[in-house]
């Protein structure tokens, strides 16, 4: 792999460099938890749980609008829903197809990984 980029126009090098580093260090965090795959898992069981709270809610006469404070412990309930099963099934995901010691590295690392001083791969 080059260790330097090298630019057609020298004076957007740095910025150019910096760019794919950072385009490169964001998908290899990505893949590290497991790819989008993370993400969508995550998302979906947390949409899934947060409807199905704001079912739960809807039986005792909630209503999501209008917006009013006194609904706040129901809003709450609701978005903690989604937070906690979005936080478990990204997490899932991560410890099926994620690579913890790699992801660990990568964000230890950051500075000077984009400082190009630090490999992104992790030494053994």
């Amino acid at each position: 792999m080059q260790d330097q980029y090298v630019s057609l126009n020298p004076s957007n090098t740095l910025r150019e460099e910096k760019a794919i580093r950072n385009n490169l260090y964001q998908q290899r965090l990505l893949e590290s938890q497991g790819g989008s795959a993370a993400v969508t898992v995550g998302t979906q069981w947390g949409l899934t749980a947060a409807v199905l709270t704001y079912s739960a809610c809807r039986e005792s006469g909630f209503r999501m609008f209008p917006l009013a404070a006194s609904k706040s412990p129901s809003y709450a309930k609701i978005s903690m829903a989604f937070l906690f099963f979005y936080s478990f099934g990204h997490s899932y995901v991560s410890s099926k197809f994620g690579d913890r010691r790699s992801f660990n590295h990568l964000f230890s690392n950051k500075g000077a990984i984009m400082a190009g001083s630090k490999s992104y791969d992790r030494e053994e």
